[in-house]
């Protein structure tokens, strides 16, 4: 009845290993097709602290996007509401209110998803392209 989220999941949610996949192919989204991050640098002529750099600087910008895009997602929430979600509430049907509209439960956090396997790849680069030299930045 009273003191629930109108939803229990993250408010915006970020992918961690596409930083490092950006960060590789220069801000290039090979699945898309396009430009997705900022151009960062050819990875081939980078050393291991800038290749590292330029995944935190495309970690920035895609989770600066996501909280945009969250922001949006509010005011759309608010207006258009979630009339069978807040059907389900007894609080809502007495209100007149949607479940979007009670800002005292709020579901602000932002999740990035697989992040571990973003720095995992940055571990083995480090170890296998810059250490141990066993293959170049050109084949991987």
């Amino acid at each position: 009845k009273h003191g629930v989220m109108p939803a229990r999941y993250s408010a915006s949610s970020t992918l961690g290993s596409k930083c490092v996949e950006h960060a590789l192919w220069n801000g290039f989204n090979p699945v898309f097709k396009m430009q997705i991050g900022p151009k960062t640098g050819d990875p081939t002529k980078m050393t291991f602290d800038e290749l590292f750099d330029a995944c935190i600087e495309q970690f920035k910008v895609i989770h600066w996007e996501g909280c945009k895009i969250r922001n949006i997602s509010r005011w759309v929430e608010e207006e258009i509401g979630r009339p069978m979600l807040s059907s389900g509430w007894e609080e809502c049907i007495e209100t007149g209110k949607n479940a979007f509209q009670r800002r005292e439960y709020g579901n602000n956090w932002l999740t990035t998803f697989i992040w571990t396997d973003g720095w995992d790849a940055m571990a083995a680069l480090k170890k296998l392209v810059y250490d141990e030299k066993k293959y170049t930045m050109e084949q991987v």
